[in-house]
Protein backbone atom coordinates (compact mmCIF):
# COMPACT_ATOMS: atom_id res chain seq x y z
CA UNK A 1 0.00 0.00 0.00
CA UNK A 2 0.87 3.50 -1.19
CA UNK A 3 0.73 6.75 0.92
CA UNK A 4 1.32 10.50 0.23
CA UNK A 5 1.91 11.95 3.50
CA UNK A 6 5.93 11.09 3.49
CA UNK A 7 8.12 14.05 3.12
CA UNK A 8 11.87 14.79 1.99
CA UNK A 9 12.45 15.03 6.31
CA UNK A 10 10.85 11.71 6.63
CA UNK A 11 13.52 9.77 4.28
CA UNK A 12 15.92 11.68 5.50
CA UNK A 13 14.78 10.27 9.22
CA UNK A 14 14.74 7.03 7.83
CA UNK A 15 17.59 6.91 6.30
CA UNK A 16 19.10 8.28 9.93
CA UNK A 17 17.56 5.57 11.78
CA UNK A 18 19.00 2.93 8.92
CA UNK A 19 22.83 4.52 9.55
CA UNK A 20 22.16 4.34 13.75
CA UNK A 21 20.87 0.86 13.56
CA UNK A 22 23.48 -0.33 11.35
CA UNK A 23 26.18 1.09 14.47
CA UNK A 24 26.95 4.30 12.39
CA UNK A 25 27.17 7.44 14.08
CA UNK A 26 23.74 10.10 13.46
CA UNK A 27 25.35 12.33 11.17
CA UNK A 28 23.74 14.47 8.29
CA UNK A 29 25.24 13.27 5.00
CA UNK A 30 27.46 10.22 4.84
CA UNK A 31 27.59 7.50 7.59
CA UNK A 32 30.78 8.27 9.31
CA UNK A 33 32.72 5.68 11.46
CA UNK A 34 31.09 2.45 12.54
CA UNK A 35 30.25 3.07 16.53
CA UNK A 36 31.17 0.28 18.57
CA UNK A 37 29.61 -2.20 19.24
CA UNK A 38 28.38 -3.01 15.69
CA UNK A 39 24.41 -4.52 15.72
CA UNK A 40 23.60 -8.11 14.60
CA UNK A 41 23.27 -9.26 10.99
CA UNK A 42 19.34 -9.84 12.09
CA UNK A 43 18.77 -6.04 13.17
CA UNK A 44 20.69 -4.62 10.06
CA UNK A 45 18.09 -6.17 7.99
CA UNK A 46 15.19 -5.05 9.55
CA UNK A 47 16.60 -1.66 9.76
CA UNK A 48 17.47 -1.63 6.17
CA UNK A 49 13.93 -2.99 5.26
CA UNK A 50 12.35 -0.17 7.24
CA UNK A 51 14.64 2.49 5.56
CA UNK A 52 13.69 0.53 2.12
CA UNK A 53 10.16 1.15 2.76
CA UNK A 54 10.09 4.75 4.01
CA UNK A 55 12.34 5.52 1.39
CA UNK A 56 10.02 3.93 -1.22
CA UNK A 57 7.30 6.35 0.43
CA UNK A 58 4.93 3.45 1.26
CA UNK A 59 2.50 3.86 4.19
CA UNK A 60 2.70 0.11 5.64
CA UNK A 61 4.88 -2.72 5.79
CA UNK A 62 4.74 -6.33 6.27
CA UNK A 63 7.59 -8.81 6.47
CA UNK A 64 5.29 -12.27 6.68
CA UNK A 65 8.31 -14.72 8.36
CA UNK A 66 8.34 -12.59 11.17
CA UNK A 67 6.58 -13.56 14.40
CA UNK A 68 4.78 -10.74 16.35
CA UNK A 69 6.84 -11.87 19.48
CA UNK A 70 9.92 -11.14 17.67
CA UNK A 71 9.05 -7.89 16.44
CA UNK A 72 10.01 -5.40 19.06
CA UNK A 73 12.93 -4.07 17.12
CA UNK A 74 10.69 -3.99 13.72
CA UNK A 75 8.31 -2.06 15.48
CA UNK A 76 11.06 0.26 17.26
CA UNK A 77 12.46 1.32 13.67
CA UNK A 78 9.34 1.69 11.77
CA UNK A 79 8.02 4.06 14.35
CA UNK A 80 11.19 6.20 13.73
CA UNK A 81 10.35 6.34 10.27
CA UNK A 82 6.30 6.43 10.12
CA UNK A 83 5.86 3.36 8.60
CA UNK A 84 3.38 1.36 9.94
CA UNK A 85 3.33 -2.18 10.65
CA UNK A 86 1.24 -5.16 9.69
CA UNK A 87 0.92 -8.73 10.97
CA UNK A 88 -0.93 -11.75 9.45
CA UNK A 89 -3.40 -14.15 11.71
CA UNK A 90 -4.63 -17.21 10.77
CA UNK A 91 -7.32 -19.49 11.67
CA UNK A 92 -4.57 -21.76 13.55
CA UNK A 93 -2.82 -19.03 15.28
CA UNK A 94 -3.22 -19.51 19.04
CA UNK A 95 -4.41 -17.05 21.64
CA UNK A 96 -0.96 -15.76 22.40
CA UNK A 97 -0.23 -15.13 18.85
CA UNK A 98 -2.82 -13.13 18.56
CA UNK A 99 -2.48 -11.19 21.20
CA UNK A 100 1.24 -10.89 20.61
CA UNK A 101 0.01 -9.55 17.25
CA UNK A 102 -2.28 -7.10 18.44
CA UNK A 103 0.07 -5.75 20.57
CA UNK A 104 2.82 -5.06 17.87
CA UNK A 105 0.63 -4.35 14.77
CA UNK A 106 -0.11 -0.31 14.41
CA UNK A 107 -1.31 -0.26 10.84
CA UNK A 108 -3.45 -3.35 10.40
CA UNK A 109 -4.07 -7.13 10.94
CA UNK A 110 -3.78 -9.38 7.86
CA UNK A 111 -6.53 -12.68 8.87
CA UNK A 112 -5.64 -14.90 6.81
CA UNK A 113 -9.13 -16.92 5.85
CA UNK A 114 -8.05 -20.35 4.95
CA UNK A 115 -5.20 -22.87 5.72
CA UNK A 116 -2.36 -24.01 3.32
CA UNK A 117 -1.71 -21.53 0.13
CA UNK A 118 -3.02 -18.71 -1.31
CA UNK A 119 -6.03 -19.13 -4.46
CA UNK A 120 -9.56 -18.44 -5.00
CA UNK A 121 -11.82 -20.54 -3.39
CA UNK A 122 -15.43 -21.25 -4.12
CA UNK A 123 -16.09 -21.36 -0.20
CA UNK A 124 -14.83 -20.15 2.92
CA UNK A 125 -14.69 -21.68 6.00
CA UNK A 126 -18.11 -21.52 7.95
CA UNK A 127 -16.54 -20.34 11.18
CA UNK A 128 -14.41 -17.85 9.19
CA UNK A 129 -16.93 -14.85 10.67
CA UNK A 130 -16.74 -15.82 14.06
CA UNK A 131 -13.17 -15.89 13.92
CA UNK A 132 -13.02 -12.46 12.71
CA UNK A 133 -15.59 -11.14 14.79
CA UNK A 134 -13.30 -11.97 18.03
CA UNK A 135 -10.35 -10.94 16.60
CA UNK A 136 -11.93 -7.46 15.60
CA UNK A 137 -13.54 -6.68 19.10
CA UNK A 138 -10.06 -7.29 20.34
CA UNK A 139 -7.95 -5.49 17.86
CA UNK A 140 -7.23 -1.93 18.38
CA UNK A 141 -6.21 -1.80 14.94
CA UNK A 142 -8.23 -2.68 11.80
CA UNK A 143 -8.57 -6.28 10.90
CA UNK A 144 -8.88 -7.04 6.99
CA UNK A 145 -9.18 -10.75 5.71
CA UNK A 146 -7.72 -12.18 2.56
CA UNK A 147 -6.60 -15.78 0.83
CA UNK A 148 -9.43 -17.21 -0.75
CA UNK A 149 -11.85 -14.53 -1.52
CA UNK A 150 -12.53 -14.47 -5.13
CA UNK A 151 -16.36 -13.84 -5.78
CA UNK A 152 -18.64 -10.43 -4.51
CA UNK A 153 -20.84 -12.58 -2.64
CA UNK A 154 -17.66 -13.66 -0.37
CA UNK A 155 -16.49 -10.20 -0.38
CA UNK A 156 -20.22 -8.76 0.67
CA UNK A 157 -20.15 -11.69 3.40
CA UNK A 158 -16.85 -10.70 4.85
CA UNK A 159 -17.19 -6.87 4.29
CA UNK A 160 -20.04 -7.49 7.35
CA UNK A 161 -17.49 -8.48 10.19
CA UNK A 162 -13.74 -7.17 9.14
CA UNK A 163 -12.48 -3.63 8.40
CA UNK A 164 -11.51 -4.53 4.41
CA UNK A 165 -10.90 -7.70 2.31
CA UNK A 166 -7.96 -8.27 -0.04
CA UNK A 167 -8.60 -10.27 -3.07
CA UNK A 168 -5.62 -11.39 -5.59
CA UNK A 169 -5.43 -14.73 -7.14
CA UNK A 170 -9.26 -13.82 -8.45
CA UNK A 171 -7.88 -10.89 -10.04
CA UNK A 172 -4.56 -12.44 -11.67
CA UNK A 173 -6.79 -15.19 -12.76
CA UNK A 174 -8.51 -12.34 -14.91
CA UNK A 175 -5.50 -10.65 -16.35
CA UNK A 176 -4.50 -14.14 -17.33
CA UNK A 177 -7.42 -14.71 -19.65
CA UNK A 178 -7.12 -14.71 -23.32
CA UNK A 179 -7.87 -10.87 -25.04
CA UNK A 180 -5.71 -7.63 -25.87
CA UNK A 181 -4.36 -5.46 -22.88
CA UNK A 182 -7.68 -3.60 -22.92
CA UNK A 183 -9.59 -6.37 -22.50
CA UNK A 184 -8.28 -7.98 -19.91
CA UNK A 185 -7.95 -4.16 -17.63
CA UNK A 186 -11.93 -3.77 -18.74
CA UNK A 187 -12.43 -7.60 -17.03
CA UNK A 188 -10.63 -6.76 -13.99
CA UNK A 189 -12.13 -2.89 -13.70
CA UNK A 190 -15.86 -4.58 -13.84
CA UNK A 191 -15.07 -7.58 -11.49
CA UNK A 192 -13.31 -5.27 -9.21
CA UNK A 193 -16.30 -2.30 -9.11
CA UNK A 194 -18.49 -5.63 -8.91
CA UNK A 195 -16.54 -6.30 -5.22
CA UNK A 196 -16.80 -2.43 -4.05
CA UNK A 197 -20.78 -2.65 -5.29
CA UNK A 198 -21.45 -5.99 -2.79
CA UNK A 199 -19.25 -4.58 -0.06
CA UNK A 200 -21.13 -1.33 0.50
CA UNK A 201 -24.73 -2.69 0.64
Amino acid sequence: MSGSSFTESVVEEAVLAWQKALGYAVLHGPPSRPASPRRSAATRTIATWCWKVACARRSFGLLPDLPPEEADELRSFADAVGVKTVFLLAPTSTAARRQAAMQVATGFLYFVSVTGVTGARKALPEDLPEQLTAVRAASPVPVVVGFGVSTAAQAHELAQVADGVVVGSAIVSRLAEEGSRAARVERVKRFVKGLKRAMKR
